[in-house]
């Protein structure tokens, strides 16, 4: 018998979104904790014309590419494939080496971006949010520790978990000051994750800690109105 067609159904049906789990530590979040499990991947010889169809069904403007380990050559987007079907732009007459590539492309490993920006699911969410705007992407692949794609990480993922509600702050707060052990502190948070801590402590580390307890995902600022009972010497912090 000879090969059977990739099946297109599957493609889509990976593309949906799988149910996460509950974090780990709801106050400093993870890549693992936000990103689409099992996500939409394209085989790096799947033809061009399937890559659009399944991205368009499934309502994506992007994908990884792999090879045939599971571990990411690129990323095909939207735009990769818009790029291919324009009127290539010339430099001096020439063509650009990058354009004739995308022009001539047939597979999603010929049209893909390449390489794909990779992050790993311990990676703080705070990180993984500065790499996707630094570098200006969309997306991050998540791989594992043999580098094989195991999630996706996009502008989508992130925006909600790291814009809280102040009430949705302050509980966080005062979980974290809870499991440090930690008491008499009253949270107030304002403006945009603005956060001042008031009450009275039994010493300057306990503070220290205290402060460090409120620098939970969505905080901007940190406001010491803490006093200290009995101040040591050499907190060390």
């Amino acid at each position: 018998m000879g090969e059977q067609p990739l099946s297109e159904a599957w493609l889509i049906d990976a593309a949906s979104p799988k149910p996460k789990g509950r974090p780990r530590h709801p106050g400093h979040l993870t890549v693992g904790d936000v990103m689409t499990h099992a996500p939409l991947v394209f085989p790096q010889d799947l033809p061009i014309q399937l890559v659009a169809h399944s991205l368009s069904q499934a309502g994506l403007g992007g994908a990884p590419v792999i090879d045939a380990d599971g571990r990411p050559i690129g990323v095909l987007s939207r735009a990769d494939l818009i790029a291919r079907e324009a009127s290539p732009r010339t430099h001096r007459g020439l063509l650009q080496r990058e354009q004739i590539r995308r022009r001539l492309a047939t597979t999603a490993g010929e049209a893909c971006s390449r390489p794909a920006l990779t992050v790993r699911p311990a990676t703080s969410l705070k990180e993984a949010a500065r790499e996707l705007l630094d570098r200006d992407v969309g997306r991050l692949v998540v791989v594992d520790e043999d580098g094989r794609v195991v999630g996706i990480l996009t502008q989508g993922d992130v925006l909600p978990a790291l814009t809280r509600s102040n009430a949705a702050l302050t509980q966080l707060i005062n979980q974290e000051l809870a499991a440090a052990g930690i008491t008499g502190v009253g949270v107030r948070v304002c403006g945009v994750g603005r956060v001042t801590l008031t009450g009275r402590v039994a010493d300057c580390k306990v503070a220290a800690h205290a402060l460090r307890a409120a620098e939970v995902d969505g905080v901007t600022e940190v406001h010491n109105g803490l006093t200290v009972a009995a101040p040591v010497e050499d907190p060390g912090w």
